[in-house]
């Protein structure tokens, strides 16, 4: 601690000055102890509860995915459908926000309602990338339904898309590790109740942004971003769909009982029969998937000229909202 002072000071100025940085290095310590009291009762709680932590755990699960469109569903849980909401759509933005949604249907560890808010580290055993997601939901098939936006992010490789699922290993993060990273998230703004920001409209008069307006231009930005990805999406569905009616039609020319078949990266010798009845089941993943992001693609066009005639409405010439 160092006190500064001149030739013109006086002890009752040096006192005072000698008080005053001992009250700001009393809370500054204090403010130490508190940060440090609350990391040490963290790991006490993560040290009792470790047995039950790692409860769900398992390797080369299947994961598939699932479409909640959280975004599009206003992070709503009962609106996207999903099994907890019972007990969890009261949570706020943040919470249904920190993380990826996934469905739990394992075996390992808690399971329905016990399993609702359970953060699940999953990692894609072929290519090493990993997502923390939070369990929203249940389901009825393999051991693992995540979020598309969370399965997209894992299947680097884009494999997944193809199989119809990713092969992960999985289990439940330390509780500690979230608690943290909570707190060291920056709490949401209050919502303003008067000028945040301004705009210049017509002759230099200034147009007030508020909080609210901010929250559909970031809306609007990512509703488009998702268009423009959904679009890509549809295309790489098109041409799927159209090589796998080729590889039928060829099917339907050869004379040979036994074809060769890619599974994965690994081409094997497979009963023409079986060939068939496996491209005739890729097909119609490919149209229900098709399906689904074109719907998605309406929604989203749906939710964007909403967010338009809003925004339009007030900044009028002020903003731009049309692509180049």
């Amino acid at each position: 601690m160092l006190i500064k002072f001149n030739h013109s000071s006086t002890a009752s100025d040096i006192l005072e000055e000698f008080r005053v940085d001992l009250q700001m290095e009393a809370l500054r310590l204090s403010r130490a102890y508190t940060t440090a009291a609350v990391v040490v009762l963290l790991l006490l709680v993560s040290s009792q509860n470790l047995g039950g932590a790692y409860a769900q755990r398992a390797s080369n699960a299947k994961a598939r995915y699932h479409y909640y469109n959280p975004m599009e569903n206003h992070w709503s849980l009962h609106d996207a459908g999903a099994y907890c909401a019972t007990w969890y759509d009261a949570k706020p933005l943040s919470w249904k926000q920190a993380y990826g949604w996934a469905a739990y249907c394992g075996t390992s560890g808690s399971t329905g309602q016990a399993a609702c808010g359970t953060c699940l580290k999953v990692t894609n055993v072929k290519t090493g990338a990993s997502k923390t997601v939070r369990i929203v939901d249940q389901c009825s098939h393999g051991e693992l339904s995540l979020d598309t936006n969370v399965f997209r992010d894992l299947d680097t490789d884009h494999s997944g898309f193809w199989l119809g699922y990713l092969t992960v290993n999985y289990q439940t993060s330390p509780p500690f590790i979230h608690s943290l990273t909570l707190l060291l998230l920056p709490s949401p703004p209050a919502p303003a109740t008067g000028k945040i920001e301004t705009m210049q409209q017509g002759a230099g008069s200034e147009m007030v942004v508020t909080w609210e307006d901010q929250l559909n231009i970031n809306r609007f930005s990512n509703l488009n971003n998702r268009f423009h990805d959904l679009e890509d999406e549809i295309k790489a569905a098109k041409e799927r769909n159209e090589n796998l009616e080729d590889a039928s039609n060829e099917l339907i020319l050869t004379d040979e009982e036994v074809v060769r078949f890619q599974i994965g990266d690994v081409f094997a010798h497979v009963p023409r029969e079986e060939v068939e009845d496996r491209i005739e089941l890729m097909k119609e993943e490919t149209a229900k998937n098709l399906e689904k992001l074109e719907e998605e693609k309406e929604s989203v066009l749906a939710q964007m000229a909403e967010l338009k005639k809003v925004l339009y409405a007030k900044f009028k010439d002020s903003i731009n909202l049309e692509e180049d």
